[in-house]
């Protein structure tokens, strides 16, 4: 999975994993010897099972907490943290043109990522950067992240050397997070989430290599069938 952008909002749960999370503990205490991928195919059939109205209460409060979060995630693209983040990925984005893959899923109980030196020292600045431009370049995202970015690149090492320190405070908190988490059933079951993607895009990029073979057959059982009418 890819880097994911530390400072966006997070992604509220969906309506399965909001009632996953209600339940998951109750069945394994009813099932404790079952191994966990039968606790997680037991507790998908119980969903299945669910009268609609019930799941109509996760489904609609799960909707709900979308539309905030599609606002609040609309107004943090405008934020330079948003377009410093683009400007990374582009530069990691391996260069040529390659068929667009379908992304696979985001775990939404993870913990977040720390900001990079970098990424803290725009929060820091943003506000003073953007008070220096003229008023015509205040509301544009762009020219703040590109004045912090020659900022960041005339700082000493010794001054970014205190914004690195700080990230790396921050990185050891978040692997001691990570790992800890890691040890937890949403962490679990989001690995099997993750290893039914993964089969799935390999299931469909084998497809895809079958479909020259077998289209080959088919125009060379053409053109014999139109051999033998003539």
């Amino acid at each position: 999975m890819g880097k994911k952008d530390p400072n966006a909002p997070k992604r509220p749960l969906s309506a399965y994993f909001a009632w996953l999370g209600e339940n998951r503990n109750k069945v394994k205490a009813d099932n404790p010897d079952m191994k966990h991928k039968d606790v997680t195919s037991k507790l998908g059939k119980i969903w299945g099972a669910l009268d609609e109205p019930v799941k109509k209460q996760y489904k609609d409060a799960a909707s709900a907490q979308m539309q905030v979060w599609k606002k609040k995630f609309e107004v943090y693209k405008k934020t330079e943290e948003y377009a410093a983040w683009q400007r990374e990925k582009a530069l990691e984005a391996p260069k040529g043109k390659t068929k667009r893959k379908k992304k696979a899923p985001k775990d939404p109980n993870a913990p977040k990522r720390p900001s990079t030196g970098f990424f803290l020292f725009v929060q820091e600045n943003r506000a003073e950067v953007k008070a220096s431009l003229a008023p015509e370049d205040k509301k544009k995202v762009t020219m703040v992240t590109k004045r912090c970015g020659v900022m960041w690149k005339e700082c000493s090492d010794e001054q970014k050397a205190k914004y690195k320190e700080k990230s790396t405070i921050l990185k050891t908190a978040y692997n001691e997070e990570m790992g800890a988490y890691k040890e937890t059933d949403e962490y679990a079951n989001f690995q099997q989430t993750l290893l039914e993607f993964k089969q799935k895009q390999k299931a469909e990029t084998a497809k895809e290599k079958r479909k020259p073979k077998r289209q080959l057959q088919m125009q060379s059982e053409s053109e014999s069938d139109s051999e033998e009418s003539s």
